[in-house]
């Protein structure tokens, strides 16, 4: 029942809506249709709240970062902040294999910078988990929030996310005494497009180091490819086929957010591992094939090499799930040696193995 003072509010609401006409409701979709297109030109950056999911934050448990050895019980672990060439303060976790006898970055022989995807932070999710499984397999691991996310300052688009993932690199690199040190940078879905985006700088820019090996987990050629699988764009497709992908690339474009990995992966001097799922719900396996393709015939590809891992749907890992592969430590074994020097690249530049 009611209580006083609100059973007039809720008939007067139901009475409207029973008086609502068929022909009104047209109209007011109508009226949205014709809006909504107009008001995503207006304000492109509506774009960036789809793109980068840095207001989620998840279970507050979730939040706990400035002391990650003890709140993730990772020992010897720590938290740092620095100013990225964004000029926005970015939060990084340095967490090293357990019962290592120097836990220090300094001292590190193998170290993963980890570039995690869409949504949450460095503590999200399952990535506490895939550290875990990282550094049981003698890697340091590096991860970090781009701007806007987690716990570090400003917001992010195109440009800062790259500069962030460049800075966080200059800075691990910087820590490093051990000149032969491997270094890998990994991403994760949307991270393996930034991380891309971001290293292809490298070509360009002869003072920086570039990265032994760089590790694409669940990868897509383009933002605007991955983005046809989503329901949300497969159905304003069909309500704007003329002027939606239009709209949606213009945007992308503005932004600095297509990570066009198709066209700046060949541009990576590093070896190339990808990993993915092929029961992968949210980016089709059939993107990190078309990768894979392009990288073999390409004759302008830089890649010393590059290796694919296509992991079959009986393990049901999916999107997030590739970092507890049962043969990851094989692969990931197998990869360091190329790195090394064990394996002579050019003996294995090319590998495609479905497993």
């Amino acid at each position: 029942m009611d209580k006083p003072g609100t059973m007039g509010f809720r008939t007067k609401l139901f009475s409207l809506w029973r008086n609502l006409t068929y022909s009104t409701i047209g109209r007011l979709f109508l009226l949205f249709y014709i809006l909504f297109p107009i008001i995503l030109k207006l304000f492109p950056s509506i774009f960036l709240h789809t793109v980068f999911s840095y207001k989620y934050k998840g279970p507050a448990v979730y939040m706990r970062l400035t002391n990650p050895e003890r709140d993730w019980n990772f020992l010897g672990a720590s938290n740092q902040y620095i100013t990225s060439q964004s000029g926005n303060i970015i939060g990084i976790w340095h967490v090293p294999p357990p019962n290592t006898e120097n836990p220090s970055l300094s001292k590190a022989e193998k170290v993963i910078i980890y570039c995690h995807g869409q949504s949450g932070n460095r503590a999200s999710g399952h990535r506490t988990l895939f550290y875990e499984v990282l550094t049981n397999l003698g890697f340091h691991v590096v991860t970090f929030d781009y701007s806007g996310f987690g716990d570090s300052t400003g917001f992010p688009n195109g440009r800062n996310v790259k500069l962030d993932t460049i800075s966080v690199y200059a800075w691990t690199i910087e820590q490093l005494q051990k000149t032969d040190a491997i270094i890998i940078v990994w991403g994760h879905s949307l991270g393996s497009g930034i991380m891309t985006y971001a290293l292809a700088e490298f070509s360009a820019n002869q003072h920086i180091q570039p990265p032994h090996g760089v590790v694409l987990e669940s990868p897509f050629t383009s933002l605007t490819e991955a983005s046809k699988s989503s329901k949300a764009f497969k159905l304003f497709d069909i309500m704007y086929p003329l002027i939606w992908r239009r709209i949606f690339n213009s945007s992308m474009e503005k932004h600095k957010i297509e990570f066009n990995t198709l066209k700046n992966l060949p541009k990576l001097s590093s070896n190339i591992l990808i990993l993915h799922a092929e029961d992968d719900p949210k980016v089709n396996v059939r993107l990190s094939q078309e990768l894979y393709d392009n990288l073999m015939s390409g004759s302008k590809t830089a890649a010393k090499s590059v290796h694919f891992y296509k992991i079959a749907s009986k393990y049901g890992l999916g999107h997030n799930l590739v970092y507890s592969f049962k043969h990851l430590k094989d692969i990931m074994t197998d990869f360091t040696d190329v790195l090394s020097g064990k394996v002579i690249s050019e003996k294995v530049r090319y590998q495609q193995i479905t497993v």
